[in-house]
């Protein structure tokens, strides 16, 4: 099998790269271009849709992890006849989200969807993420699903933002639910039949869930074991990640969420670690202060720790706070703690970034005495510094006018957001296990 049409019944192939046009099918899409039609690679014609020029999702080909469609608030593809029968039927994404918090800052909870594929027929999800409670997850599970009444579910908070393979093959009374590493069986969906399907991305239809889709494939019966294993083979050929070894986890601002970087380009997504080689989750909210990390990081942030791998947490946050009015030597405290208490949940190895300026900062030298605790700390509640702060080009006083790599005197450009890559992948560099033909593990969670 060389492509998911080699597997017999593939009725839909939705294929990153090939047949994606700005228009009604005549001129290919380019680098951020809206996408007004994605052409079936199946040969059955059936093509999603977007004549409404704003609600197009964005063409992505310059990231570096995976090129696809990307989606954002009200954007979204559709197929009003299509037809599909998911109790019999399997179907499958490869994707990937980019935060696990809305633009609002909100978290899917138990009552929540990340929205993936939605019927237009049923008001439910037919296909997408979900919070932990409904999912049944716990600390550490990595992979389980859930399909209940015609809605697939991961787990929001395990679900890798680094591409990924997730679907489900139908069957009489069960369905198997196909995941990177996984399949389980699960009781079946009262959904069967629908007519009309939605390529979308968004928290319970309502708030915008940073994503993008690389391909969507769609088969008339329920896989068997053999063709579920080649599926999860050209999951992998195409850069789904399998077994990494270790986990990078991003605790951070709305710099860390790749704010105001063109399609979610931030410096977490431009980060040079050994190949295709890792899963990523990512949380991204803005004006978050490092205090309320301090209190939300045994919630959101230590469920991440999985046992035999190694777990690295990059913590890049205190420019909220120095700007709300706390004094540096307040928020070198929270740091402080924060790492600590980091440490002593399970986290293996700890990297801090240092505090970029900023034009509404009123008093420049809080940064100064903040990035000159944290660098006088020697490495002692932490592993290592990526040093973006003290940039010869963007980390100096005066720095942040520079409209190159400031989109607004205080987000990185993208431009800005690569030279932090650098910067802390050649920290991160020397605190990862060394692969021997396993994988790292990146999980990404900017909040700020």
């Amino acid at each position: 099998m060389s492509d998911p049409a080699g597997i017999s019944g593939c009725i839909l192939w939705l294929k990153a790269g090939t047949g994606i046009f700005k228009d009604a099918g005549t001129t290919p899409a380019a680098d951020g271009d809206g996408v007004a039609q994605w052409n079936d690679a199946s040969g059955n014609g059936k093509n999603f849709t977007q004549t409404t020029s704003d609600k197009r999702p964005k063409w992505n080909t310059t990231d570096q992890l995976v090129e696809g469609v990307y989606f954002s608030v009200t954007q979204f593809l559709s197929h009003a006849t299509f037809s599909y029968n998911w109790q019999a039927g399997s179907f499958f994404a490869i994707g990937r989200q980019s935060t696990l918090r809305d633009s609002g800052g909100n978290t899917p909870s138990s009552s929540q969807s990340f929205h993936n594929i939605v019927s237009n027929q049923v008001p439910t999800v037919l296909f997408g993420y979900a919070g932990t409670t409904a999912d049944g997850e716990t600390s550490g599970q990595l992979r389980k699903a859930m399909l209940v009444d015609g809605a697939f579910k991961v787990g929001s908070v395990f679900l890798p933002t680094n591409l990924s393979l997730y679907g489900f093959a139908g069957g009489a009374g069960s369905f198997t639910l196909i995941t990177n590493e996984t399949s389980d069986s699960v009781a079946a969906s009262s959904v069967s039949t629908t007519t009309g399907l939605n390529i979308i991305s968004s928290l319970n239809n309502v708030f915008s869930m940073w994503g993008g889709i690389s391909e969507v494939v769609a088969y008339d019966h329920q896989l068997n074991g053999t063709e579920i294993a080649l599926m999860q083979t050209y999951a992998q050929s195409v850069g789904v990640v399998f077994n990494p070894l270790n986990i990078i986890s991003f605790d951070g601002d709305s710099i860390t969420a790749g704010l105001d970087s063109p399609l979610n380009r931030g410096w977490v997504r431009q980060l040079s670690l050994p190949g295709k080689t890792s899963y990523q989750f990512s949380m991204g909210r803005a004006s978050v202060t490092l205090a309320t990390l301090l209190s939300e990081r045994p919630t959101f942030i230590d469920p991440f720790i999985i046992g035999g791998k190694r777990n690295v947490l990059v913590i890049f946050a205190g420019t909220n706070d120095i700007t709300s009015g706390s004094t540096a030597a307040a928020t070198y405290a929270n740091l402080v703690s924060y790492c600590q208490g980091a440490r002593s949940a399970g986290w293996n190895k700890i990297c801090v970034v240092t505090m970029l300026p900023r034009t509404d900062l009123a008093v420049p030298a809080s940064r100064t005495t903040y990035n000159t605790l944290i660098r006088n700390n020697a490495l002692t509640d932490w592993d290592a510094l990526g040093d973006w702060g003290g940039n010869a080009t963007m980390g100096q006083d005066g720095d942040d006018t520079n409209p190159t790599y400031y989109s607004d005197g205080i987000h990185p450009t993208t431009v800005g957001h690569g030279i932090g890559a650098g910067i802390i992948s050649t920290a991160l560099l020397t605190l990862l296990q060394s692969p021997s033909g396993s994988n790292h593990f990146l999980t990404l969670l900017g909040v700020g």
